[in-house]
Formats: C-alpha cells, structure tokens, sequence
C-alpha cells in the first residue's frame, strides 16, 4: 500500500511491541491520539486510586462553617462587601439552572450550537446563555428560595479563599485567588472534612462526584 508507509514502534525486545501505521499526512494525528491516550489513562488511574481512598465521614454545613471559622479564621461576608450580591446572583442562576431547569424553558444543552467555528453563533448562544442568566436571577424567592452565605479566608498577602454556602439546597463550593498551591490544598481540606456519606458512595451522589472532582485537581 504506497500510501502507507509511515511506520512508527513503540517498545523493544524486551516487551510488546505496538506498531501504528498511517500515511505520512496523518502522523501529527496519531502522536496526538497517542499522547491523549496516555493522559486519559493516566486520569483513570488517579481517579480510581482516589476513589478507592474515600471513606464514609460526612459534615453538615454548619459544621463546616463552624470547622472552617476555628482552623481558619474564615470571616463571613455580608452586603457590605462589593462582590457579594454579584455572586449571590451567580449562585442562584446556576441552582435554578441544575435544580429547576423547566422554570426557564427549553435547556440549554437542547439548543447549543453545534458549529464552534461560526462567530456569529457564538455570539448569539453567549446572548441566549445571558438571557437564561437573568431569567433565573429574576425568578422570586417565593418560586424559588435559597440560603445564600458568604465567607472568606485570608492567608497573608498571598490572597483569599471565598467559601460560597447556600444552606437550603446543601451547596458547598469555592473560589480562591492569590497562591494556588496553598488553597486548593486548604479547599481539598475543606471538601474532605464535608466528606460523604456510605448512600453517596454507593450512588455516586451529585456531594459524592464533587468530592472526587475536587481530589483530582
């Protein structure tokens, strides 16, 4: 076959010898798929072994604020602070979005662009993404209630962790800014003290999936 004459081994004597053949043209592809393999396999690999690591010790929130206060100093924020209804805002459009979707129509996985490539499409999903933005801010505490609670831990001058708890629906999650090395290892600290219960394990509950997410990164 003229066409097939890009031939590249990966292995030795010594093991198995995997052979990959393809036209020249497509050699960049197969290095590509090759390498994310690799990294696939390698993700499977960490997530099973941090997986196999997660035991049965759940938290309630109050007694992650409560754990979060004295090993932290973590500091609740409320109006005052100038991003706070901005992000009490951000909470509520994506509650109402994973919660209660049919309170804003058609979803939104529905109707997403299929071509990436046109700017004009784009343009008109991040307008409809905005749309629904609004549309669940907008919805009435009446329709849809939340328990919105902000805090913050400062490390120094090396920037702060905001801990974001919305106590009516069980939400815990963060953002931090400054080191990251320093707070994803004080978030996944945070997360693992929120811990799960034996029924999240057993059905890899939304708390459960979060945990794992968390570990990984």
């Amino acid at each position: 076959m003229k066409k097939e004459r890009a031939v590249t081994i990966i292995g030795g004597a010594d093991g198995p010898t995997s052979v990959f053949i393809a036209s020249k043209a497509n050699n960049k592809n197969i290095f590509r798929y090759i390498k994310n393999d690799f990294l696939n396999r390698r993700y499977k690999k960490k997530r099973r072994k941090i997986e196999a690591g997660i035991i049965a010790k759940p938290h309630t929130l109050q007694e992650v604020v409560h754990y979060i206060t004295k090993k932290y100093g973590a500091v609740e924020l409320g109006i005052s602070y100038h991003k706070f209804e901005c992000m009490k805002k951000d909470m509520k459009a994506s509650l109402v979005q994973k919660k209660q979707p049919n309170l804003l129509g058609t979803p939104l996985e529905k109707i997403s662009p299929q071509n990436l490539e046109n700017e004009e499409v784009i343009k008109k999903w991040f307008k409809k993404v905005n749309e629904y933005n609004e549309k669940a801010i907008n919805i009435p505490d009446e329709v849809f209630p939340t328990d919105y609670h902000l805090y913050e831990i400062k490390q120094g001058k090396t920037g702060e962790l905001h801990v974001e708890i919305d106590f009516f629906h069980e939400l815990l999650r963060g953002g931090y800014s400054g080191d990251l090395k320093v707070f994803k290892k004080m978030w996944k600290d945070i997360y693992l003290f929120y811990g799960v219960s034996e029924e999240d394990i057993a059905l890899k509950t939304e708390r459960y999936m979060s945990l794992v997410i968390v570990l990984l990164h």
